[in-house]
C-alpha cells in the first residue's frame, strides 16, 4: 500500500539539524563567505543567478588605474570563481570615463544585462553568457541614454517579451531637483519608441509641493501583467529627510490611475529610502530601504494602500541595521532583505519575517542575521537558488579610516529551508511537505495518506492552484480547487517524496 505523509511544522523542526536556516553554507568556498579582489577599489552592488546555478556580480571597479568601469564576477555552485567567464571569471568594461554598474539582470538566453551610470547618462550593457559584449546590443555591447543634463540608472529588469527597462534619476534644469527615469529598450539596445516619449518617461512625485520634491528611484520590478512599479525616495522643500514613493505605469508608460488614483504612492518617514522592490505572488508589493535610520520594510496592496495585515501598520521597522537594500521573496511567502547592520564596525545584515510582517523566529532565532569578514561590509544585493540557500553580495571596506581604502567584492550563502534541502536529508520516502502557509492553514490531511488527500477547509477559499512537485522540482500534478472541492486525488503517484505548493 502507497503511503504519502504530510510534513507538519513540528516535522521541520526535528529535522532541522539537516538544514540550519540563516547558518552559514560551509560547500561555499568552506566556510560560506568570498572575497574578491579588482582593483584597489570596487563595489559589489548587484547579484543575480543563471539558470545554472551560476551566480553573477555586478558592480564597479577600478581595475585600470585611474576612472571607474562596471565590473562583473561570475562565480560556480562552489564559491569559484568561474574561469569560462571572460577567462579568469572577471570582467572590467569600460565606456571611456567614470561608469558605475548599480544593477543586473539575467535575459532568459542567458546573456547578462547591466546597469547604471555614466558620462551623466544611463550606461548599459550586454554580455555573452561566455563574458564577451553582445555586439547585437547597441553595435558594441554598450549603449548610452541622456535625459536632461545629467542621469543615472540604478535598476533594471527584463520583461517577458525580452525588452528591457530601466530605472534611475534625472535633474530638472529650470528647478534645479531630480525626478524619477524609465527607459525601456529593445533588445537590440535601441529605445522603444511605443514606451512613453521615444522611450524614455520623466516623473516628478510633486504630491506636497507642486513639482518641486526632489525624486530619486533606486528599485524596479515588473508585475505579471506587465505594468512596472519604481521605488525610490522623494523630498520636499524645508522638509527634514526623505520618504518612501512608489510609482506605477502602464505598459505604455503611462502613470497607472488605479494605483492610489495618480500612479503615485508616499510614505512618510524622516529619513525614508526604499532601496529595493519585489512583487508577492498575489500582486502585493514589498519596498525595503532605509526608515529614520533604521531597516524597513513596507508592504502595499495592488491599489497602493498600506497593507495593514502586514504588522498591523504595512510596515516593519528594526534598529537591528541602518538600511535595507536588497529584498527577494521565498517560494513560502516569507520576505528575506539585507544590508548594512549596527554591530561592530558593521557587517552583512540579513532578515526574514514571515508573511504576516512578524520576525521568523525560525531563521537564526529571531529573524535576524549578522555576518561578518573582519572589517567594515554591506550588503547590496540578495538572491534565492532554487534549493532555497541565500546568496547575499556586497562590499567589504579593509582601510575604512584609510586615505585610500580598500575595497573588496564579498558574498556568504546561508542555508535556507526550501522543501528539497529540507527532504534531501531524510531517509524515510513518501512525504509531502507543505511549503506554503496558505496550504497549511486549509489543512491536507490524514496523515498518512493513500490515495486521497483531504482538505480541511478551516479558512475561506474561494480558488486555488496547487501543485505537486517531486523533490527535482519537476511537477507531478497540476491542479485547480475551488470552495466545492475537498479533495486531491494522489493514486497515480509513485511512492517518493512530495511537495504541495500553492
Amino acid at each position: 500500500m502507497k503511503k504519502i505523509f504530510i510534513l507538519t511544522t513540528a516535522s521541520l523542526y526535528c529535522i532541522a539539524c539537516f538544514c540550519q536556516p540563516a547558518s552559514l553554507d560551509n560547500s561555499f568556498n568552506g566556510n560560506g563567505k568570498v572575497t574578491t579582489a579588482f582593483g584597489s577599489r570596487n563595489s559589489a552592488n548587484a547579484v543575480a543567478l543563471q539558470t545554472d546555478g551560476k551566480i553573477v556580480v555586478a558592480g564597479y571597479t577600478n581595475v585600470s588605474g585611474g576612472d571607474y568601469d562596471f565590473a562583473l564576477a561570475r562565480y560556480t555552485t562552489n564559491g569559484a570563481l568561474d574561469n569560462s567567464f571572460a577567462g579568469n571569471g572577471k570582467l572590467a568594461i569600460g565606456f571611456g570615463g567614470d561608469e558605475l554598474a548599480n544593477a543586473i539582470a539575467i535575459q532568459q538566453d542567458g546573456k547578462i544585462v547591466v546597469a547604471g551610470e555614466g558620462d551623466n547618462h544611463f550606461a548599459l550593457a550586454r554580455i555573452n553568457s561566455n563574458g564577451t559584449l553582445d555586439n547585437s546590443f547597441g553595435g558594441n555591447g554598450k549603449i548610452f541614454t541622456d535625459f536632461r543634463q545629467f542621469a543615472g540608472a540604478h535598476a533594471v529588469a527584463i520583461q517577458q517579451d525580452g525588452k528591457i527597462v530601466a530605472a534611475g534619476f534625472t535633474n530638472d534644469i529650470i528647478n534645479q531637483h531630480l525626478d524619477f527615469a524609465l527607459s525601456r529598450y529593445n533588445s537590440n539596445g535601441t529605445l522603444d519608441m511605443s514606451f512613453g516619449s521615444s522611450g524614455k518617461v520623466i516623473t516628478n512625485i510633486g504630491v506636497a509641493f507642486g513639482d518641486n520634491s526632489d525624486d530619486e528611484a533606486f528599485a524596479l520590478a515588473i508585475q505579471p501583467d506587465g505594468k512596472i512599479v519604481i521605488a525610490g525616495r522623494t523630498s520636499y522643500p524645508n522638509q527634514t529627510g526623505a520618504n518612501f514613493a512608489l510609482v506605477r505605469y502602464n505598459t505604455n508608460g503611462t502613470l497607472d490611475n488605479s494605483f492610489d488614483t495618480d500612479g503615485k504612492v508616499v510614505t512618510v518617514f524622516s529619513g525614508g529610502i526604499p532601496r529595493a522592490l519585489a512583487v508577492q505572488k498575489d500582486g502585493r508589493i514589498i519596498a525595503a530601504g532605509e526608515a529614520g535610520g533604521a531597516m524597513g520594510l513596507v508592504r502595499y496592496n495592488q491599489n497602493g494602500s498600506l497593507d495593514v495585515s502586514f504588522n498591523g501598520n504595512g510596515e516593519v521597522i528594526t534598529d537591528f541595521g541602518t538600511a535595507l537594500h536588497a529584498v527577494a521573496i521565498q517560494a513560502d511567502g516569507k520576505i528575506l532583505a539585507a544590508g548594512f547592520t549596527k554591530t561592530g564596525s558593521g557587517d552583512f545584515g540579513v532578515v526574514r519575517v514571515n508573511a504576516n510582517g512578524s520576525f521568523d523566529n525560525g531563521f537564526d532565532g529571531d529573524g535576524k542575521v549578522a555576518t561578518g569578514f573582519g572589517a567594515s561590509e554591506t550588503a547590496y544585493g540578495i538572491a534565492i537558488q532554487s534549493d532555497g540557500k541565500i546568496v547575499v553580495a556586497g562590499t567589504k571596506v579593509t582601510g575604512i579610516t584609510s586615505d585610500n581604502p580598500v575595497d573588496d567584492f564579498v558574498l556568504a550563502r546561508y542555508m535556507g529551508n526550501h522543501p528539497s534541502q529540507i527532504v534531501a536529508g531524510i531517509i524515510a520516502a513518501d512525504k509531502i511537505n507543505i511549503v506554503s502557509s496558505d496550504v497549511a492553514a486549509i489543512g491536507l490531511y490524514p496523515n498518512p495518506a493513500t490515495g486521497i488527500l483531504y482538505i480541511n477547509k478551516t479558512t475561506s477559499l474561494a480558488s486555488a492552484s496547487i501543485t505537486i512537485t517531486d523533490v527535482s522540482g519537476k511537477i507531478c500534478r497540476k491542479l485547480l480547487i475551488s470552495g466545492n472541492d475537498n479533495t486531491i486525488n494522489i493514486g497515480m503517484l509513485a511512492p517518493g517524496v512530495y511537495m504541495a505548493i500553492i
